[in-house]
């Protein structure tokens, strides 16, 4: 009996100091408070008449995403879009003091406003609503301009990486098509196929939202001006 006792205790050792000399599982974490929260928008009014003596206001919507931590791709982004008001807060301001020498009477109202559309985990993706008026113009010029990243490098996007090289021709022909199905191919200019490939290379023409990758174009490319924006949709490849 006492035999049996001693080999029982002898055995609840061994398994107690197996135990013990198994290593602890690793554990892994990821870097809290790292993700993107949201993005803050406000708005920025540049009169150019004290410093430049022209009758222009401007108006830039600014947008930052929020975040806590270390988030190395969305500050790309913030300074990216941030980049891209100033270069066309310059632009427009060097153009209407060119204009405004010739009249100094014109007066020149322009707005640029920034949307968050897509916070994703995956994507990043931001619209601009542009708005020109110069006095005297039979209208005003309205446009939408595209902006998708990608949320983990904070690199901008282009529709060749997402639909391969041959994109242009792709969606082409799904915008033709869209058009024929609604049978409004009369409402547009003629030849319109011929100019889509061409506008389809351009940077700020599209964007991403529910899964779809959105199509823009701006009035008079493609269509008479009193369509408006046209948007046409193509669906995101998983």
């Amino acid at each position: 009996m006492m035999k049996k006792c001693l080999l029982a205790a002898l055995l609840l050792a061994a398994c107690l100091l197996a135990a013990c000399a198994q290593p602890e599982e690793e554990t892994t974490s990821s870097p809290e408070g790292s993700a993107i929260t949201g993005a803050v928008t406000d708005l920025e009014v540049h009169d150019l008449a004290p410093e430049r003596e022209v009758n222009s206001v401007i108006t830039l919507g600014t947008l930052e995403l929020a975040y806590q931590g270390d988030n190395a791709a969305a500050a790309a982004i913030n300074a990216d879009l941030r980049a891209h008001l100033d270069q066309y807060l310059a632009e427009t301001a060097d153009e209407d003091a060119m204009l405004a020498e010739a009249d100094n009477l014109l007066t020149f109202t322009h707005e640029l406003i920034y949307e968050p559309v897509l916070l994703g985990e995956r994507y990043i993706s931001i619209i601009a609503r542009g708005y020109d008026y110069q006095s005297g113009a039979a209208h005003p010029n309205t446009y939408l301009e595209g902006f998708v990243y990608d949320a983990a490098s904070g690199e901008r996007l282009t529709l060749a990486e997402l639909l391969g090289e041959d994109y242009a021709a792709l969606l082409a022909e799904s915008v033709a098509s869209q058009i024929r199905a609604a049978g409004e191919e009369n409402n547009y200019y003629p030849g319109y196929q011929e100019l889509l490939p061409t506008l389809l290379a351009t940077a700020e023409n599209w964007y991403l939202r529910d899964g779809e990758i959105c199509l823009i174009f701006n009035p008079d490319q493609i269509a008479p001006y009193a369509l408006g924006v046209l948007e046409f949709t193509y669906p995101l490849p998983e």
